[in-house]
């Protein structure tokens, strides 16, 4: 009987550590892995393992490289922000010029229906 009630008690404890684990899991975007990632990070900075390569023609080029890429990422970063500007700029000046031809065509429009309406008078009356 106790090994019966030991068994229900151990196999329903693993059952709500895996149902625990699965919630953080899916909650959080922890698992496994990146548990054993932690734990390993936090044994290699109590070790203090570091490596270094000497310094060499190749190491100081491919450093030379990555500065010169960065900063070309900085600078294709500002020539967006200036386009975006520009083509906000751009937006607004064809909505002004969207808007005068509106207005411009309801004026001449309405100068249209007001010659008319002039010309209509004018023969209404001569047939009269």
């Amino acid at each position: 009987m106790n090994k019966k009630i030991i068994k229900i008690i151990t196999v329903s404890l693993l059952e709500s550590l895996i149902i625990v684990l699965v919630f953080f899991w899916v909650s959080f975007g922890i698992s496994p892995g990146s548990i054993v990632k932690y734990f390993v990070a936090q044994v290699g900075s109590e070790i203090g393992v570091s490596v270094s390569v000497p310094p060499n023609p190749f190491n100081q080029l491919a450093q030379q490289l990555e500065e010169k890429e960065i900063s070309l990422l900085e600078k294709e970063k500002e020539l967006e922000q200036k386009e975006a500007e520009l083509s906000e700029k751009n937006i607004s000046e064809g909505e002004n010029r969207f808007l005068f031809l509106i207005l411009g065509g309801g004026i001449l429009l309405v100068l249209i229906l007001i010659i008319l309406n002039f010309y209509l008078d004018y023969r209404k009356k001569g047939n009269q």
